[in-house]
């Protein structure tokens, strides 16, 4: 996960997102990647990530907003860092 989390954090500061961006959207990183086992991100896609978006809803009772945080964390993490496309629907 360090190399992972490296990557991370070198696309997010090449993209001159804020410090609290980067931290909120790792924390979202970490948490997805801890719901499903710690299985690599690769190795998933958008069920998963609808999966994870469904738990946070009914499990935890998220707000929208969060929600929506959520998601973004992980299209950031697919598209940007793993150069791989989600679909989300909604």
């Amino acid at each position: 996960m360090a190399k992972l989390q490296e990557e991370f954090h070198g696309k997010m500061r090449a993209a001159h997102y804020a410090l609290n961006t980067e931290r909120s959207y790792w924390n979202w990183i970490r948490r997805y990647l801890f719901f499903h086992g710690m299985k690599h991100p690769k190795d998933m896609g958008a069920p998963e990530i609808s999966m994870f978006l469904t738990h946070l809803a009914t499990k935890e009772f998220v707000a929208g907003a969060t929600q929506k945080q959520a998601l973004a964390a992980l299209v950031f993490l697919y598209e940007k860092v793993l150069f791989k496309e989600v679909e989300i629907e909604d």
